[in-house]
């Protein structure tokens, strides 16, 4: 895979560009894949592509404090993003690999990668939900993708040192959840894990086995 590691001043450019690498894979670009790293240092909302701001976002809080909502393109939940929240995306060739072939295998394929990256700083992760990383059932990791007809976008967030009483200030209690989240609220359901940003970046880009990119977006 090529890394490209850069966080854009403007939210929307962070969402957006992903899509953008979905688009480049899917044409025939960059055949060894792509892995994204990057981090936002100011807060916003995303949602995933089906959902709604009415269902999932304090729009009032959002708006008195000037925390932009924004939809992206793979489905899953609506989330905040901002310091303390590492984002990777994995941008590929279908072809790449048998476990690439479906959804579901696609999941359980780069949850297992992810999963064995953090496994010689964090223990006792297991695969939960849909598509959530957990540690004794409370969530760190969300995550999502996008289908095209040749490239696969699957894209997720770490908590490491995130202001997690922030979620329910600007994010409602969801209207659809996993079983293993049995009603709890936000601050119940997640956590930081104990890694730094430093380590995370080090951990992903062990997987890069090609030059890193520069993306003119």
């Amino acid at each position: 895979m090529h890394l490209f590691h850069h966080t854009y001043t403007d939210p929307k450019k962070n969402i957006d560009v992903d899509k953008f690498l979905l688009e480049q894979v899917n044409l025939g670009h960059y055949p060894a894949g792509i892995m994204r790293l990057w981090e936002s240092s100011t807060y916003f909302v995303v949602l995933g592509l089906s959902k709604k701001i009415i269902d999932d976002v304090h729009e009032q809080n959002c708006i008195n404090d000037g925390i932009p909502i924004l939809k992206r393109c793979s489905g899953g939940g609506t989330v905040l993003q901002g310091p303390g929240c590492f984002n990777y995306s994995y941008i590929l060739p279908i072809g790449l690999n048998d476990q690439l072939s479906s959804l579901n295998q696609t999941t359980t394929y780069i949850l297992n990668l992810v999963k064995d990256t953090l496994s010689s700083k964090v223990s006792g992760i297991s695969l939960s939900g849909i598509s959530d990383l957990a540690i004794n059932k409370v969530k760190f990791s969300g995550n999502a993708q996008r289908r095209l007809k040749h490239a696969i976008l699957f894209h997720g967030t770490i908590l490491y040192n995130f202001k997690l009483p922030l979620i329910n200030d600007y994010l409602k209690e969801p209207p659809i959840q996993p079983d293993y989240r049995e009603q709890r609220t936000h601050q119940e359901f997640v956590r930081n894990i104990l890694i730094s940003s430093d380590e995370l970046i080090s951990l992903f880009t062990k997987q890069i086995t090609s030059s890193e990119i520069d993306i003119k977006f």
